[in-house]
């Protein structure tokens, strides 16, 4: 139908400023990164709800596509953060090489990249939940395609 990449669904309701996207299922739905935000409706069909930009109407056939970066970025904070701090923790431990005469330094510099990654995970949850106050829609209807 199209060159794209971007998902096809059909326009199911417009209301309230929330336009609700029925999708078509695919085989790759199951390792599809979006899982997240595309939720069941009430007869099993996967909805979303996404941003008009372009003014489609109910019953329209449209594609779907990211707007900006955010499956990136809350990739990068379930992955990245966390990792970064457990990193962080062994290393600044080892740099710090304190003398615990009784206690294995592997045990110190493990119990740091643990302080480390608890800290990465607390920073990662400030941060997500900073981005759902200003993410409203993370898909955008980018064409009205025409139907067979």
């Amino acid at each position: 139908m199209t060159n794209s990449s971007g998902e096809i669904g059909i326009v199911k309701e417009i209301r309230e400023g929330r336009t609700i996207v029925e999708l078509q299922q695919t085989d790759a739905c199951d390792s599809c990164g979006a899982k997240l935000f595309c939720r069941p409706g009430k007869n099993g069909k996967h909805e979303m709800a996404v941003l008009n930009s372009i003014d489609a109407k109910v019953g329209e056939m449209v594609e779907l596509d990211e707007m900006g970066n955010l499956l990136l970025l809350l990739s990068f904070l379930q992955y990245g953060i966390p990792l970064l701090g457990l990193l962080s923790g062994i290393f600044i431990i080892y740099g710090i090489k304190p003398d615990l005469y009784p206690i294995r330094f592997e045990l110190v510099m493990s119990a740091g990249g643990f302080i480390g990654l608890l800290l990465g995970g607390v920073f990662t949850r400030i941060w997500a939940r900073h981005l759902s106050n200003r993410v409203n829609s993370v898909f955008k209807i980018s064409a009205i395609l025409k139907q067979r």
